[in-house]
């Protein structure tokens, strides 16, 4: 049985950052995908104590040059 993922669109920047109150034991692993203003695309993985840690861990490995936006995530481990 494979496992099923979610995927969470919209403006997550609107959520972002998360409140530190969802800091816990577990850990959150996600596959982000970043828009920049001129339309490209990005995706990265991030790891963290929270979702906010783990798109700002994702966001890091975004190229250089331009504002990268959290359009999406698909957790791949965690709650």
């Amino acid at each position: 049985m494979s496992p099923t993922a979610t995927i969470h669109r919209g403006p997550l920047h609107d959520r972002l950052p998360l409140p530190s109150a969802q800091r816990g034991d577990e850990q959150h692993v996600l596959m982000v995908e970043f828009a920049a203003p001129d339309g490209r695309r990005w995706q990265a993985i991030g790891g963290g104590d929270s979702l906010a840690d783990a798109i700002a861990f994702a966001r890091d490995s975004c190229p250089a040059g331009a504002t990268w936006r959290p359009s999406g995530w698909s957790e791949l481990y965690g709650d």
